[in-house]
């Protein structure tokens, strides 16, 4: 609240929502005491503030019902409000804070003030232990990343802790869901948290959010984002430089239009003993619209008591080309211990382009990488918000040439982009000198599918550091011109995780995605025998999507992933006009009930989808068979329903193009073609026991037709719906020969009678199916008289001589003459009389 100190008028710091309650018993009744004073004395008055729902426009609207057919893309109609599309993609920064915590703080939390509008908080802490008593051999440093999501009370993040040197002195593990007062470790914890496990708790008092931390024996130094959607901004790209040993300088050039950047930096040194593993970390948050700076900074330069340093800035002013600590920034934390590699930059800008300069000390010793991004800001409000987190841990071995590690990380349907922490450490035994460990700050871009960070990683005395900038997914670090590793301190990749990494988009079968890092062992690299956990936690950034739930196994919507834990598809607002449902193949016959839910309201969406018949299949075979014979064309059709949900069925199975004389049977059905009627119905037929067969004698390639049908009645749309294939094959009927037969005489066997003295006695007529009358006949005559006589080419029977009746010579001697004529065809067949 404020309060107007001459008329007492009091309102709200920010508008309250009802749906999202912002008083400390989140009962929607806001407790605050007014005090009024003069010289006479005060008056104080409790004052207590009950918000009622309003009913609001709709930012989602949804048709009770939408309509099509099956196996087709169905329009929802859904609709957005354009606030929800019309702004950036991102979150816009409109404030920050520093703040520190003391190892010896105990319960007593610290105390960061959320400004007006805020939805969501990015912490960031770095810290370590700068107790002078501190063993030599003690390395203890911690590191703590929180995004806190104001809207839905939820807090998430991830922290590594290190206490002491050696295999079992760490934590480092990440959290979800934690609700605002509950402890980090009583979330969805992932990694290691059993050591010496610093639980942390993110609470919040009305605009005060609050820090504590179990741990005492490390200081942090924390920045604080504060995030909102009312205003909104854009991610414009990465950038980055490098700072070898004895260069002081960087720079970096952002877009001209970049309202804010975060820059991450990492700091190495090689070249020490082994009980020595100096290193550094650092994140600034830059506003160029009001040309100042926080950050949070940590370094160690040596082992022991005293060798650790931390603080966190806020409000350094870009124009004042100072360093931090003697700006006048408003700095808290640790300044002291080992003032001489203590950590301090001079930042400036000339228009779009940071300098970075460092100590010379620092300069002498470490090589530094400095990754940054930029944001543009738009004046207008946006769905952006922060989407969740999701973590993974596993392990990586050096010592093993091609072994390959894979960490998976699950995305949020309408994630943009995302913040991948990653911290690393030795969990191999003998190494009780050696805390061999690695940090890394990764800045994923899922639009343009790039990743940029930096990396840090320590062993003994050899730091691989690796800084790169717009890597694309699916290439490994150090094969990309992107990359640039160890600045000329140690042999390249000499170990580790830095450097193998590689990045990629992987889309699941159930609409999801997963961005996976793989790191393969790979030469050059040295075997020291090295196992590392490694534990990585990505915050996903974008607009907040809608809902889909309901949508059945098989069906698809046009635009959004699936969300497992949801149960439900996410849709970016920007997906929505066009947005379609398909449902799953040959479904019909029934509305399918969807669910539409945005920022914790939901609405009814019924799709009724009505039936289209499905074309049937059909598979056909070419026959073949003798003439005269039934020929089985059981195998010829095949007829398949491609919908086999029961609501079609095969309705006609048709044959068409039978010749006249032609039949199909069944056995218990015939047809014969007739009058230049070839097709028949056969759907009710046995096809199974089908047979065909030509007319008489006929013979050659017959090419019959076949049309089969399928009906849709699902019985739920208010007609049926038919489709239909054809197709065809052929019969082949083979010419089989057939006998010659003798037609004239007339009788067999034939008794001719004719007066002496004649020779012709008769003309033998034949004919053949296949060689025609004659022509192609051969007559032969055989019998015991078949010497006296003769049959020419065309079947004309006579005598070789006149008989004589009064001296006869047949064989009988009694004039009748016994002969058989045999008449053959060309295939060997014949006939006789």
């Amino acid at each position: 609240f404020t309060i107007d100190e001459n008329t007492g008028a009091l309102s709200f710091n920010a508008a309250p929502d009802f749906e999202n309650a912002g008083d400390a018993n989140t009962d929607n009744v806001y407790e605050v005491t007014v005090r009024a004073s003069n010289s006479a004395g005060i008056d104080d008055q409790t004052v207590n503030v009950t918000v009622t729902d309003v009913t609001e426009g709709a930012l989602i609207t949804v048709p009770p019902t939408a309509t099509g057919t099956e196996d087709s893309a169905i329009p929802l109609g859904i609709t957005v409000d354009p606030s929800l599309t019309q702004g950036g993609a991102q979150l816009d920064l409109i404030g920050t804070e520093a703040g520190f915590r003391d190892a010896a703080a105990g319960a007593t939390p610290t105390d960061f003030t959320i400004p007006a509008g805020t939805t969501t908080v990015r912490i960031t802490g770095y810290g370590g232990n700068d107790n002078a008593a501190n063993a030599a051999s003690h390395e203890e440093y911690q590191g703590t990343y929180l995004v806190v999501n104001l809207t839905e009370g939820l807090y998430s993040g991830q922290t590594f802790y290190i206490f002491n040197q050696g295999t079992a002195s760490n934590d480092n593990y990440t959290f979800a869901k934690v609700p605002l007062g509950a402890a980090s470790d009583s979330g969805t914890v992932i990694g290691d948290n059993d050591t010496n496990r610093n639980s942390i708790t993110v609470s919040r008092s009305g605009n005060t959010l609050s820090i504590v931390e179990t741990q005492s024996v490390m200081d942090q130094a924390y920045v604080v984002e504060y995030l909102t959607n009312s205003t909104s901004a854009n991610f414009l790209g990465s950038v980055g430089t490098v700072l070898d040993p004895g260069v002081v300088t960087g720079t970096l050039t952002l877009p001209a239009t970049a309202g804010f950047a975060v820059i991450s930096i990492q700091d190495g040194r090689g070249g020490l003993a082994n009980t020595e593993e100096d290193k550094g970390i650092g994140r600034f948050v830059v506003d160029l619209d009001s040309g100042l700076v926080s950050g949070t900074i940590f370094a160690q330069t040596a082992r022991g008591g005293s060798n650790t340093a931390g603080y966190a800035f806020s409000g350094y002013d870009l124009t004042a080309n100072v360093p931090i600590l003697t700006s006048g920034a408003t700095i808290v934390g640790d300044t002291t211990a080992n003032a001489i590699l203590l950590p301090d930059w001079t930042i400036t800008r000339a228009g779009n382009v940071l300098t970075l300069v460092r100590t010379a000390d620092a300069a002498a010793v470490f090589s530094s990488l400095v990754s940054a991004q930029s944001y543009e800001r738009l004046a207008i409000s946006s769905s952006a918000a922060s989407l969740g987190s999701s973590s993974t841990v596993g392990s990586y071995d050096d010592n093993v040439l091609g072994a390959t590690s894979v960490f998976s990380l699950t995305l949020p349907g309408s994630a943009q982009s995302g913040n991948v922490t990653l911290a690393m450490y030795n969990i191999t035994d003998g190494n009780n000198d050696q805390e061999n460990s690695g940090t890394a700050q990764i800045f994923v871009d899922l639009v343009n599918g790039t990743t940029s960070g930096s990396f840090l990683a320590m062993r003994s005395t050899d730091p691989d550091l690796v800084s790169w900038t717009d890597v694309p997914f699916g290439v490994r670090l150090i094969d990309s011109p992107n990359t640039t590793a160890n600045h000329a301190l140690d042999t390249e990749f000499t170990d580790e995780l830095a450097g193998v990494l590689q990045f990629d988009l992987i889309a699941q079968a159930d609409g999801s995605r997963i961005l996976r890092a793989s790191a393969t062992t790979v030469t050059p690299f040295t075997h020291f025998a090295q196992d590392y956990q490694v534990v990585m936690q990505g915050q996903w950034y974008g607009r907040l999507p809608f809902t889909i739930g309901g949508v059945p196994t098989g069906a698809m919507l046009s635009a959004g992933t699936y969300d497992a834990d949801l149960a439900a598809w996410l849709i970016d607002p920007v997906d929505a006009a066009g947005l379609t449902f398909t449902p799953p193949l040959h479904v019909s016959g029934a509305s399918i009930p969807l669910t539409v839910g945005y920022d914790g309201s939901s609405d009814p969406l019924s799709v009724a989808v009505t039936r289209v018949a499905d074309a049937p299949t059909l598979a056909t075979a070419d026959k073949s068979g003798d003439e005269d014979t039934p020929i089985s064309i059981s195998t010829a059709i095949t007829a398949t329903l491609v919908d086999t949900d029961t609501s079609e069925s095969l309705t006609l199975v048709e044959l068409s193009g039978i010749p006249n004389g032609h039949t199909v049977s069944d056995g218990s059905n015939s047809f014969t073609a007739s009058g230049g009627n070839g097709t028949v119905d056969i759907t009710s037929w046995i096809l199974s026991a089908l047979t065909y067969q030509g007319a008489p004698n006929a013979n050659g390639i017959f090419p019959i037709g076949v049309r089969v049908q399928s009906t849709d009645d699902d019985g739920f749309s208010p007609t049926t719906d038919t489709a239909e294939t054809t197709g065809g094959f052929t019969v082949t009927i083979n010419a089989v020969n057939d006998a010659p037969v003798i037609e004239q005489p007339a009788t067999n066997p034939a008794n001719i009678t004719i007066p002496e003295g004649t020779v012709t006695i008769t003309d033998v007529n034949a004919t053949d199916v296949e060689d025609g009358v004659e022509t192609n006949l051969l007559y032969g005559l055989s019998g015991v008289d078949a010497a006296l006589l003769s049959i020419d080419a065309n079947g004309n029977l006579a005598f070789l001589s006149a008989p004589d009746f009064e001296a006869p010579t047949d064989n009988g001697g009694d004039n009748i003459y016994n002969v058989t004529v045999t008449v053959t065809d060309t295939g060997s067949l014949t006939d006789s009389v």
